[in-house]
């Protein structure tokens, strides 16, 4: 009984912890696209300034330089409309500049589809070799802000070639179930 009760209380505990983002590795290849919801976030929104942080850290230090590309798009999963886009930003191979900032921060008059809380970033690399660690705030009139809140990577929707042969294998067998049921 005690031994419940003090694993409740560790559990609970925990909960009150603040969430820190993870850093996430970049590969070359199609864009990756991190979510934002700010809306349960306090303050809630609609936010006046909207600030998002992405921190790149090269982690081969005596490779080429780095192309990264930003996109901030207005909806979540990479909808809506393009609200900034940087094309490549450079990074690396200096040994002095092991992490780059890139921060984006909108003001008034901006970007009014951002001020919701829900958006998301876009980001492609041209090597291996780079973490990102992504968070975004937003700050309501008075000046108040949110903690900082990690992006949320989305899933791949392209199902991968072992899913579709499944799917074939059960619609074949439904059918042929089928057909000696006949």
């Amino acid at each position: 009984m005690i031994a419940r009760a003090l694993g409740a209380f560790l559990i609970g505990l925990t909960a009150l912890l603040p969430t820190e983002a993870a850093a996430l590795s970049l590969s070359p290849g199609a864009e990756i696209i991190l979510n934002w919801d700010l809306t349960g976030a306090t303050p809630a929104p609609p936010y006046t300034y909207v600030e998002i942080d992405l921190v790149f850290q090269s982690l081969i230090l005596d490779s080429p330089s780095q192309g990264i590309g930003v996109t901030v798009y207005s909806d979540l999963n990479g909808g809506g409309s393009v609200l900034v886009s940087t094309g490549a930003i450079s990074i690396g191979p200096d040994p002095s500049t092991i992490e780059t900032l890139v921060k984006v921060f909108t003001s008034p008059g901006c970007c009014p589809t951002l001020f919701d809380g829900l958006f998301s970033v876009g980001l492609t690399v041209t090597r291996e070799g780079t973490e990102v660690l992504a968070t975004a705030m937003g700050t309501v009139e008075t000046g108040a802000s949110t903690s900082a809140v990690p992006g949320v990577v989305v899933p791949g929707v392209v199902p991968e070639p072992a899913s579709f042969a499944l799917l074939a294998t059960g619609l074949g067998a439904a059918w042929f179930a089928r057909r000696l049921r006949r």
